[in-house]
């Protein structure tokens, strides 16, 4: 799903997980990535305003250091956190949906466990009628040999079954963790991952010239805030009801 949301975008000199995410709070133009050289002849990054960059529509928002911005980013990720309780109801309702694929999976696993059964007993019915001289040897060796691949093939088949979803848990656990902690999940990623969560979270970010940010949250990540800021409205309401008729009654 990260992945899926990460902008396509071309290789070039100057490049940076934060790009096609960061924009500028004045214009709301691209910012991009700028490289000035100091008198000493230190490079120093910055991003600077695309539009201001190319002369375009007058805006005149300063350049501001990438390492600033960087941050910035960061503590805007330690701000981001889910519930308890909502990761407990999401991890709980994604186990289910697993565990209702794993029964359906078990009818397959269970025609393989038979089926490697069956391959069982035709190499020992095909041993027992070589003793028996009842086939020769260069025919026991090519039925043994096809009988073997099949063992082996069914035999792979139903450890992957077996190891899917035990995986598929272990891995859902490890995503969840990173709802407990989203601020150092983002700093632990690395380039990659980092240009990922922001695609995945975000549909941009506006950065002000004094490093304030404006944060437009995508579709999904929306809901997902609404969805828990309805919940405390009616908790909310829940409790004012309550204080009503506490008051009246008294």
């Amino acid at each position: 799903m990260l992945r899926s949301r990460v902008h396509g975008e071309k290789e070039r000199i100057h490049d940076h997980y934060l790009k096609s995410t960061v924009y500028c709070g004045k214009c709301g133009a691209r910012l991009i990535i700028h490289n000035a050289k100091s008198a000493s002849g230190g490079i120093y990054p910055y991003f600077v305003c695309v539009a201001k960059h190319n002369k375009r529509n007058g805006c005149r928002q300063r350049s501001l250091l990438i390492g600033e911005v960087e941050h910035k980013i960061e503590e805007l990720y330690e701000q981001i956190s889910f519930k308890p309780e909502f990761r407990e109801l999401l991890q709980q309702w994604i186990t289910d949906q697993i565990d209702r694929l794993a029964d359906k999976k078990r009818g397959e696993l269970e025609q393989l466990r038979r089926q490697r059964e069956k391959l069982d007993r035709e190499q020992r019915k095909l041993l027992e009628a070589h003793y028996a001289d009842a086939i020769p040897l260069h025919l026991l060796e090519e039925e043994q040999d096809r009988i073997s691949k099949a063992l082996g093939t069914v035999s792979a088949q139903i450890t992957a079954h077996e190891a899917e979803h035990s995986e598929t848990l272990k891995n859902l656990n490890d995503v969840f963790e990173l709802l407990d902690n989203c601020g150092w999940a983002y700093k632990m990623a690395n380039d990659y991952e980092r240009r990922c969560f922001n695609q995945a979270i975000f549909n941009r970010i506006l950065v002000f010239e004094d490093l304030t940010l404006e944060p437009e949250y995508s579709k999904h990540f929306c809901e997902i805030l609404i969805s828990d800021l309805l919940k405390m409205k009616n908790k909310f309401q829940k409790m004012t009801s309550f204080i009503k008729i506490y008051r009246l009654r008294r």
